[in-house]
């Protein structure tokens, strides 16, 4: 009714008023999270790592700022499971083709996917287990873009991709051009594929082993 319209103004006039009041003066942002606290400026998007929420039980997350402010807040949780060290058969065939590459030089890897089985996979989705120093430039990233209906996405150390629709027998070749900043031997490129709608049922490439070293070194093993 008109009582509430007035009252819903009468908040965005007191907490518009009270940003206006604060606009100028430093802040200080307090984020406490089980009685810890974390203290940072509070200066445009604040991010914060909190690995204790990710911890089994009940968590209370506090938010507190020194001065008049408007404050949004947003926790996310992610959790990850063990890559498996053989493969698991799915609805996809999986291959990963092409050179590794050097150190501080581009892979090119090609991921090749094909739906096995006798129905079209509407969302095929593809997670990569990324290795210690592999980076995506701006035209790696856009290279896989151009084979994808979504993503790249990157979380920690897993690169996400939405496929187009698969009928059956369908073949999709994804590039991977990984930049490597690190040498040594690193563990990783492990694929998952899956239907979007059953993530439960996925075919799983093991990561694998691979020796970066300097161009004058001779590349990749």
């Amino acid at each position: 009714g008109e009582m509430m319209n007035d009252e819903v103004r009468t908040i965005a006039r007191v907490a518009t008023a009270s940003v206006a009041a604060s606009s100028g003066r430093a802040s200080e942002l307090t984020v406490t999270l089980d009685g810890a606290d974390e203290r940072r400026p509070a200066a445009g998007v604040v991010r914060l790592e909190l690995p204790t929420l990710s911890s089994p039980g009940t968590h209370r997350l506090e938010i507190a700022l020194d001065a008049h402010a408007l404050v949004s807040a947003r926790a996310t949780v992610t959790y990850g499971a063990p890559w498996p060290d053989v493969l698991v058969r799915g609805p996809f065939a999986l291959e990963l083709e092409g050179e590794v590459g050097v150190l501080d030089g581009t892979s090119e890897l090609v991921l090749v996917v094909r739906n096995t089985t006798p129905r079209t996979i509407a969302v095929p989705t593809l997670e990569v287990d990324l290795p210690t120093g592999a980076e995506l430039t701006a035209a790696s990233r856009g290279s896989i873009a151009a084979r994808a209906a979504r993503g790249p996405e990157r979380s920690g150390d897993v690169l996400s991709v939405v496929l187009q629709p698969m009928p059956p027998g369908a073949v999709r070749r994804v590039p991977l051009p990984i930049r490597w900043s690190v040498g040594g031997t690193l563990v990783g490129l492990g694929v998952a594929a899956y239907a979007a709608d059953r993530e439960d049922r996925a075919t799983i490439l093991p990561p694998r082993s691979v020796t970066i070293v300097s161009r004058d070194e001779g590349g990749a093993r």
